[in-house]
């Protein structure tokens, strides 16, 4: 196994840990490339007790940022085909839908993630 990087602080990444129920928007991770077979994990250590764990649904959040990103495209293109090109309004709706984009991602990491606990040779 391949580490790709050591373990750094995801700011306004929610983690709970499974073990100790210990719970912040600064998680403690790094990811690491498995060769055979060939595939990124996402490995989060726990602050306070030093117990690592990984996302139960790892595939969930880049799911919903794609359709939350193409629903922001499609929103985007309709104001600048309504304006006629790129205005001043089309760029305020991409700058308040990033906004948005940052803030649903914060909001539903808090909801949508799950962590089980994993031995330190498992991933």
């Amino acid at each position: 196994m391949a580490f790709t990087s050591e373990f750094k602080t995801w700011w306004f990444h929610w983690f709970r840990c499974p073990s100790c129920s210990f719970g912040t928007f600064s998680a403690y991770a790094r990811a690491e490339y498995q060769e055979q077979p060939p595939r990124l994990l996402f490995r989060f250590r726990c602050k306070r007790c030093g117990q690592d764990s990984k996302l139960t649904h790892p595939h969930l959040n880049m799911l919903i940022g794609f359709a939350a990103s193409v629903i922001l495209f499609l929103v985007v293109f309709w104001v600048a085909l309504i304006e006629g090109g790129w205005g001043i309004s089309s760029v305020l709706v991409l700058l308040l839908g990033v906004a948005t984009l940052w803030v649903l991602n914060c909001a539903l990491s808090r909801v949508v993630n799950r962590y089980v606990s994993v031995a330190r040779v498992e991933l």
